[in-house]
């Protein structure tokens, strides 16, 4: 998509340069010198755009994640911004309560609360609503989900996280060990269901997204790492560097596919965390830029299931 696709939006024009710098940094993901100009109008709609190149990261190898719907190992990624992560054999290990710890930084503070929000406008829950979150890990969205006034119910394959999300939680919110793949509920059991970036690592997407759909009342909300992002272009490409390694990303357009012949309609499409530091060029980017835009570090795929009336 280039820029000026954004103008069909009613973008303003300040919107529409800060499209222009977040194309360009897709485009051109590198490590390096902070700034340089863009001159190639081939590139970018906008003569005097600004290419922002990312320092490389202290943590680099190291990577934040939601829980995994299957038990292989208790990998956990998300893949926006780093942190230490429970992964593959080979790869950094902490524990949930370290994990859990990041979304109390800056940076974790403001990436998960980015994602809740959008999350939360795609689900248009109601209090009182039932809500399931599939890969839950240590439960930090199903949390903020209850604290909004949802029965909430996480769901993941490790017992340890299980036991930490339970321990930090009200008494109100279930915990459920299982798996994304065979959900251990009856049809139409929740009005809303997410899942957070935890499908990434599933070997069999389409069987845990079949799931999602069939146990989904109302809305679902499904995200995944975005192909078509900065961080992408850092982190995913070669097969992934540290833990990203083997993680699947998606182009937005092809997440539809998966959804092909299922009872579901109305989806909708959008991204969010365009730059994954976190700085002040992250945050206002992200206030400018419209969530349709497809170039957010989490892809959000949202929709209604289809009941036939």
């Amino acid at each position: 998509m280039e820029c000026r696709a954004v103008t069909r939006l009613g973008a303003s024009p300040l919107t529409f340069r800060a499209a222009c710098i977040t194309l360009a940094l897709v485009k051109n993901g590198e490590e390096g010198f902070p700034t340089r100009r863009i001159t190639d109008a081939s590139r970018c709609n906008h003569r005097h755009a600004w290419r922002i190149i990312l320092p490389r990261d202290p943590l680099d190898g190291v990577g934040h994640a939601r829980g995994s719907g299957e038990r292989r190992g208790a990998n956990r990624r998300d893949g926006r911004c780093l942190v230490p992560c429970r992964t593959r054999p080979g790869v950094l290990t902490v524990e949930a309560a370290a994990y859990d710890a990041w979304y109390d930084t800056a940076c974790g503070a403001w990436i998960g609360t980015t994602e809740f929000r959008l999350l939360s406008r795609l689900l248009q829950g109601r209090p009182g609503d039932t809500l399931l979150d599939v890969g839950c890990g240590t439960g930090w969205f199903t949390r903020h989900f209850a604290e909004e006034g949802l029965l909430a119910t996480g769901l993941d394959p490790n017992l340890d996280w299980l036991a930490f999300a339970r321990a930090h939680s009200p008494p109100a919110v279930r915990w459920v060990a299982g798996d994304a793949r065979a959900l251990p509920f009856p049809d139409h059991s929740f009005d809303r269901v997410i899942s957070v970036a935890a499908l990434c690592f599933v070997e069999d997407e389409r069987q845990a997204v079949t799931e999602i759909v069939r146990v989904a009342r109302r809305r679902f909300a499904i995200g995944w790492l975005n192909r078509t992002s900065l961080l992408y272009a850092q982190k995913g490409r070669s097969g992934g560097r540290g833990a990203y390694h083997g993680a699947r990303w998606h182009r937005p357009a092809d997440l539809l596919h998966v959804f092909s012949g299922l009872a579901v309609r109305r989806l909708t499409v959008r991204s969010t965390i365009f730059l994954p530091g976190g700085g002040r060029v992250a945050r206002t980017l992200e206030r400018l830029l419209p969530h349709a835009l497809p170039w957010g570090g989490l892809v959000v795929v949202a929709g209604e299931r289809d009941d036939g009336s």
